[in-house]
């Protein structure tokens, strides 16, 4: 079967006929077509940028799940990489409390520690976000504008994120009672 491939339909209105009867009348003809002309749909400005805006819909859906995930994942490991960081410095801990650090002294310390790396982190994956839209930008069939928002919002859903994945260990540590840390060791 041979496959006919129109990229756009040019019509020009009869003599007397204004072009927006003419554009209505043409429309209309192809909504509803006569059985002949079954199979073709027109494809107006409005249906073109309802599909834009489905599919810039999906891709920010797809890109925010992804970036869920990754705030996720990255949270457990920071949260993980904390605890082991509290189990292996609890004679520390003791000796810290034991000359006077209060509970909230613990906290601090490795709350800070954990945002410390999760500003790292930060750096990092902004660098190479936009060191890849810097490369990758100019060869993408539409411009790509990264503005502020897209920067600092990510950046502080991170750092809350370091605060939550540190605020566990963090307690913990602050609960090591000085005579305790210091007989484990």
């Amino acid at each position: 079967a041979d496959v006919l491939r129109a990229d756009a339909l040019l019509a020009r209105p009869a003599s007397g006929v204004d072009s927006g009867s003419a554009l209505a009348a043409a429309v209309s003809a192809l909504a509803s077509p006569p059985e002949s002309l079954t199979g073709i749909e027109p494809v107006t400005a409005s249906a073109l940028s309802r599909r834009a805006r489905e599919l810039q819909r999906s891709i920010a859906w797809a890109a925010g799940g992804m970036a869920a995930l990754s705030l996720l994942l990255g949270g457990a490991v920071l949260g993980s990489l904390m605890a082991a960081s509290v189990a292996g410095r609890v004679t520390e801990i003791g000796l810290r409390r034991a000359i006077g650090a209060t509970p909230g002294d613990i906290v601090l310390l490795f709350v800070t520690e954990g945002l410390v790396l999760c500003v790292a982190a930060l750096g990092l994956a902004l660098a190479a976000a936009l060191g890849l839209l810097a490369v990758a930008g100019p060869r993408l069939p539409l411009p790509v504008e990264v503005g502020w928002m897209a920067v600092w919002v990510p950046a502080l859903v991170a750092l809350g994120t370091g605060v939550l994945a540190t605020a566990a260990p963090a307690l913990h540590a602050a609960r090591i009672a000085p005579a305790e840390a210091l007989r484990a060791d």
